[in-house]
């Protein structure tokens, strides 16, 4: 999988903790796991990916960074026997739910949910948080209220959510949501555009990404 703006957006907007323990769920070729090793430095960063040849070159490009305090591991996230619990949990997770598959096996698994479904993550990523610890997430505004849901059945409080416009006139094509593991009745709410009507990045767009962008 390239690096998209989707990986960008929710590297440069996770809440992350100064120290502990982050897990980056379908690492790829690991953009996330780095930008949180880069603004993160005394927290342990760990990508996983079921997909071999993107755990590969996510190492080769942790390789030739310099951030030491991330690793990446070739894993089930459903099923790898992970020794620690995470303070915090990012996702660029699989949405498509359509019952078209991809032709191309590797696009497939990384896009489509039949290979990891909204209820078996949220689960999963219940189960390995710390208390407090949070679940952090990029998805279509189309599905959010299904995730939302599967999160509220498996104690993940909802603390933060932003929308995501492509141009200000129009509705908002993606959502970053924030969860926290245990009660919580406040939620933050807010917005980002991405363009101006030229198609030039916003001011609050190139804020945001300033320091991960050439």
């Amino acid at each position: 999988m390239k690096v998209g703006t989707d990986a960008v957006l929710l590297g440069a907007w996770a809440s992350l903790p100064q120290t502990g323990q982050v897990l980056d769920v379908g690492c790829g070729c690991g953009v996330i796991s780095l930008m949180a090793a880069q603004r993160a430095p005394l927290a342990q960063v760990t990508g996983i990916d079921i997909h071999a040849p993107s755990v590969i070159q996510a190492k080769e490009n942790a390789e030739h960074s310099p951030f030491s305090n991330v690793c990446f591991l070739e894993g089930d996230f459903l099923l790898e026997p992970f020794p620690t619990l995470f303070d915090t949990i990012i996702s660029n997770p699989p949405y498509h739910t359509e019952s078209l598959i991809s032709p191309e096996a590797a696009r497939a698994a990384a896009r489509n949910a039949a290979f990891l479904s909204f209820p078996s993550f949220v689960r999963r990523a219940s189960e390995l948080l710390t208390g407090g610890g949070t679940l952090q997430v990029i998805l279509p505004a189309a599905a959010s209220a299904q995730f939302h849901g599967e999160c509220a059945s498996n104690l993940l409080s909802l603390v933060r959510i932003t929308y995501v416009h492509t141009t200000k006139n129009k509705a908002p094509k993606r959502v970053l949501m924030e969860f926290v593991k245990g009660p919580s009745t406040v939620v933050e709410k807010n917005e980002i555009i991405l363009q101006e009507d030229d198609g030039k990045r916003t001011k609050s767009y190139s804020s945001l990404c300033k320091d991960y962008y050439l």
